[in-house]
């Protein structure tokens, strides 16, 4: 499968998650946070990148 140019950006910032310190841009409310984090699992989940769930379910899990 060929990726395209925003794929790679957003599978860098799903490493940078889980592999550096990072935070969240400071105008984003914890709703805000969570409707990303369920966009980035549902791309992850239907683009079949499945190693990267765990990481978007961890960073759900620290901010509730």
């Amino acid at each position: 499968m060929e990726e395209n140019y925003l794929d790679k950006v957003l599978l860098s910032s799903i490493e940078a998650m889980a592999k550096t310190k990072w935070s969240w841009p400071e105008h984003w409310n914890k709703h805000l946070k969570n409707k990303f984090l369920d966009e980035c699992l549902e791309w992850l989940e239907t683009n079949e990148h499945y190693e990267y769930c765990d990481t978007i379910i961890n960073e759900k899990k620290k901010i509730q």
